[in-house]
């Protein structure tokens, strides 16, 4: 009898600690969604202005934390997706400012927001607005088929080239994700992927994030080789760094348990097991990510903005490795 009684107490235990690590997740993320959300509104309330990243975030944070039953507000998350989608609310307000004037500078955001966009939401309610700023973004690629950075995107503490070659990859999947089909978007990214296609190897997480979402559905050689050598980045900490020569910290883990977890990898993935749990183990009480800045001149200095967008990240990234989704 005792081989038997041994499994049974081997097996309680394993569903002791499965129930034990759950109840962390949840309340990890739900700490993560409050933090995003009460800085997220005090972006709003004090700046009046969306940014590239800081609201896009908080509403793709928020939409997918609805979808698992962790954010409870549809209202107020319509309202500020409503409010987002204003060109008008892209910059700090300017005397005779125009949507196209204001599109050109703001690619990142415009590509932030169709990808960001709560699925919560019907997309036909804003359909009209997402095929006028596919317009804009086709109207603004480069000859050579790229979209420069935007707002102080080029200002990051990575090579200028790398940036606009990750808001280039940013673009492709938001042109995918907006649901327009014209001849003018497939021709806009035919250029876009034949600009990529032959790219250096980048220094940032986010580079191998991008570079893997643009391969994955068209390569799947290119694209798993990509994932082989994200996994290789990973640190012995469990984590990576935005930089991957830099410490981890949670902006870049986010990133890459995203690619894992959009890959089809079990949960229990070894990469994704020691993500998950380096996230869980350097969360701030009040729910946030200490990360410093991906600013060149504020490299050693962690920022509110750098925190928030950490924050949106690192969160997403938990979510997705309950599910997958």
């Amino acid at each position: 009898m005792r081989v038997p009684l041994l499994f049974l107490v081997v097996l309680a235990t394993a569903s002791v600690a499965r129930a034990e690590e759950s109840v962390a997740l949840s309340n990890a993320v739900r700490r993560g969604v409050d933090y995003v959300e009460m800085e997220g509104v005090a972006w709003i309330k004090e700046r009046n202005c969306v940014s590239c990243h800081q609201i896009p975030a908080m509403l793709w944070t928020l939409g997918e934390a609805h979808k698992r039953g962790f954010y409870d507000h549809p209202k107020k998350l319509a309202d500020w997706t409503e409010w987002s989608l204003h060109w008008q609310h892209w910059n700090t307000p300017k005397d005779k400012q125009t949507e196209a004037t204001v599109a050109a500078g703001n690619i990142d955001t415009m590509t932030s927001l169709i990808l960001s966009y709560p699925a919560s939401l019907p997309a036909e309610k804003h359909k009209e607005q997402f095929v006028r700023y596919v317009a804009h973004i086709v109207r603004f690629q480069q000859k050579d088929g790229s979209w420069k950075a935007g707002g102080q995107l080029p200002l990051q503490k990575r090579a200028k080239e790398e940036s606009g070659q990750v808001t280039t990859m940013w673009t492709i999947l938001a042109l995918d994700a907006s649901g327009v089909d014209s001849s003018a978007v497939k021709d806009a990214r035919r250029r876009a992927i034949k600009y990529v296609a032959n790219l250096p190897p980048g220094k940032s997480t986010e580079w191998w994030l991008t570079r893997w979402l643009v391969e994955r559905t068209s390569d799947k050689k290119k694209a798993d080789a990509l994932l082989a050598q994200l996994r290789k980045l990973q640190h012995d900490d469990g984590g990576w760094g935005w930089l991957h020569a830099d410490p981890s910290d949670a902006f870049g883990t986010g990133l890459a348990l995203y690619a894992f977890t959009r890959s089809g990898l079990a949960a229990d993935d070894m990469a994704i097991r020691r993500g998950r749990d380096y996230l869980l183990r350097t969360q701030n009480k009040d729910g946030s990510w200490s990360t410093k800045s991906t600013l060149a001149r504020h490299r050693s200095r962690v920022l509110p903005t750098s925190q928030h967008w950490a924050t949106a990240w690192a969160t997403l990234a938990l979510m997705f490795t309950m599910d997958g989704r």
